[in-house]
């Protein structure tokens, strides 16, 4: 994966990886703001502007 061996690179590809799982309304009552912050912490190089994009 990314041209490396996952077992050997598997916290380094999955920096680069990102999903959106379940639907818009999984987190209905929890705001779009509290959903980034707690997101955000697992990824070492997080860029807000193509977040935001």
């Amino acid at each position: 994966m990314l041209d490396m061996d996952f077992a050997r690179h598997e916290l380094e590809i999955k920096q680069h990886l990102g999903f959106m799982f379940g639907g818009v309304d999984y987190y209905a009552k929890t705001r779009i703001h509290t959903i980034t912050e707690v997101v955000r912490r697992f990824y070492r190089e997080w860029d807000d502007s193509i977040y935001r994009k």
